[in-house]
């Protein structure tokens, strides 16, 4: 697979072996600078690896502490639904985040998975 991440938060490729892979920013954001460039980097994907990409109001939600729902909940939630369709993995997580923030959302969530075959 080749991808791009403008500044965004980083995917992340829960491989089979239940290790995390982060897919790092290739570039700055775009639209911020005159002379931008942006390279693309590639990633080999197996079967049953899952690709999962989300924005920051994912782990950027947070509870009545002020604490962010962040990075490592999000990998631990992935881990924890792996064997669920993509379908349900995406409404688990956003179940996890609301039940974690136990308030209205403060940013969109936005969540996309992907399971390799």
């Amino acid at each position: 697979m080749r991808y791009a991440n403008c500044g965004h938060i980083d995917a992340l490729i829960l491989r089979r072996n239940n290790t995390v892979e982060h897919l790092n920013s290739t570039c700055g954001l775009i639209g911020l600078f005159k002379d931008w460039v942006c390279s693309a980097k590639g990633c080999v994907l197996d079967s049953d690896d899952i690709l999962l990409l989300c924005s920051d109001g994912v782990t950027e939600s947070f509870n009545h502490l002020g604490e962010d729902f962040g990075e490592q909940r999000l990998t631990e939630v992935l881990q924890k639904y792996r064997d669920l369709p993509p379908q349900a993995i995406i409404r688990s997580i956003v179940e996890d985040v609301q039940r974690f923030t136990d308030e209205e959302q403060h940013d969109d969530m936005t969540l996309i998975a992907a399971k390799c075959r």
